[in-house]
């Protein structure tokens, strides 16, 4: 070993077996990362985005038909109101006079 510079002395210095992964003979190996690419990912993102933009417009097409047989219903209620109030009503019943004996 060398002679420690002057601006270290008193300091506590890793020993070398604090680098036991950085002796010679040691290898590291390349794995495949776990997280997916920025491509895969954006990939998936497009996917699912139009998934979701298909799914909207189902509602939408959903929310117009829904709206249409609204207003269907809501036209054949006020046919029936205007049916019953133009009929006319019928008469009265007059109730049995009642004999006194």
């Amino acid at each position: 070993m060398g002679t420690i510079p002057a601006e270290y002395k008193g300091s506590v210095l890793p020993s070398s077996k604090d680098f036991h992964w950085f002796r010679p003979g040691n290898t590291v190996t390349q794995t495949e990362p776990t997280t997916p690419s920025f491509a895969a990912g954006q990939q998936q993102m497009t996917q699912d985005l139009a998934a979701l933009r298909q799914t909207v417009e189902q509602l939408a097409g959903g929310q117009d038909q829904m709206a249409r047989e609204i207003r269907r219903r809501e036209s054949a209620v006020a046919e029936l109101n205007a049916k019953i109030r133009e009929s006319p009503q019928p008469p009265m019943p007059v109730p049995p006079l009642s004999r006194t004996r």
